[in-house]
């Protein structure tokens, strides 16, 4: 008669192990939207379950009017309002920075995106912004037409590595 190398215990232990890491994979893969409509061909949609019942309000703050869509990259929330750029923790709404992206209170017209490892962000001057993710430091600001932005942003890492950012203007 054969003996099992592993016992029912090593067996039950190595079944856990996997579906722990297969759960925490998914919930991984779908935890980001970077930008508008999800990514650079503009999916829009998401495998994600909905709230079944009534939503719940999990935190909030109030940081002003907020004209554009939040993005969510990882474990924290971005979102532009009252010429500001706020990165909140997701899950707890602690604030961990903010910084301001000098607008007029007009109405914000373009969405934020995120990509290597910067948020790309427009003023109503007709700015375009790359903010560090992790630290909210400005890394550069363009001009780039008269008036605002009136697109989402969009960022598209292109084959070879090299980054580009797409958005649209009224001019």
């Amino acid at each position: 008669m054969k003996r099992a190398i592993f016992g029912i215990g090593t067996m039950f232990a190595v079944l856990s192990v996997i579906l722990v890491i297969s759960v925490i994979i998914v919930v991984a893969m779908a935890a980001d939207w970077p930008q508008f409509q999800r990514d650079e061909i503009n999916i829009g949609k998401t495998s994600d379950c909905g709230p079944m019942n009534g939503p719940q309000l999990w935190w909030w703050h109030h940081i002003g009017r907020i004209d554009t869509v939040p993005i969510v990259v990882g474990d924290y929330v971005y979102v532009v309002a009252n010429s500001k750029l706020f990165k909140f923790n997701k899950n707890t709404g602690e604030v961990i920075w903010y910084t301001t992206i000098d607008s007029t209170p007009n109405f914000q017209l373009s969405t934020p995106a995120y990509g290597n490892g910067k948020i790309f962000v427009a003023n109503t001057h007709g700015r375009l912004y790359a903010i560090n993710a992790t630290s909210g430091d400005e890394c550069w600001d363009v001009f780039v037409c008269d008036g605002q932005l009136n697109t989402p942003i969009t960022y598209y890492k292109a084959p070879g590595g090299y980054g580009r950012v797409f958005f649209g203007t009224y001019k």
